[in-house]
């Protein structure tokens, strides 16, 4: 799916570039989730994990434009990519293809400043228009601004996964929680 290119405000006032990103965004984008992974703890990947060719991202991005089922958007500051998000379903089977998932990442830098609540809103819009019912994600329980951001977007606590995540000094838990997109 593609989504048209369109300028956002954030807190800052200045104004910023959200459009669907295209195959020749993969190597910044392969650079962009690098960079995110060195300053949050968070991810699901850890460092030595994450693919800096951008060959692979360039086959991703070109399934999310093809795709009826879901997309992939990027927040730019000039030339610089500052933000990406994706919306997918769940599965393809019949029974759960209501169901969708989203995955946000935003540069330290751009966090606190209205960013993450105008992406997640704009994907909960978008996810629904693609005929879904409802969105889910999990998230690091220590991730307390993603938690905060999630529920000024109407996010509902499911549950929790406990020791969902090894990390150097133990475990973290996992946040399960879904938005009703017909709401």
């Amino acid at each position: 799916m593609i989504i048209p290119a369109e300028t956002i405000k954030l807190k800052d006032m200045k104004e910023y570039l959200l459009r669907s990103t295209e195959e020749s965004d993969a190597e910044q984008l392969a650079s962009f989730i690098y960079e995110l992974h060195t300053e949050c703890p968070y991810m699901v990947n850890t460092l030595d994990e994450i693919e800096t060719d951008p060959a692979p991202y360039e086959a991703i991005l070109r399934s999310f434009r093809e795709s009826d089922h879901g997309f992939h958007i990027t927040v730019y500051d000039g030339e610089k990519l500052i933000a990406a998000a994706g919306v997918e379903p769940v599965g393809f089977e019949r029974k759960i293809m209501h169901r969708c998932t989203i995955g946000i990442a935003i540069n330290k830098s751009y966090r606190n400043k209205g960013l993450g609540t105008q992406m997640i809103a704009l994907c909960m819009d978008l996810a629904g228009a693609l005929g879904y019912n409802v969105m889910e994600m999990g998230v690091n329980s220590k991730n307390t601004l993603a938690l905060s951001v999630l529920n000024r977007t109407g996010c509902r606590i499911l549950g929790y996964i406990p020791r969902a995540f090894r990390q150097d000094d133990g475990y973290d838990d996992e946040v399960y929680l879904w938005k009703d997109l017909t709401e």
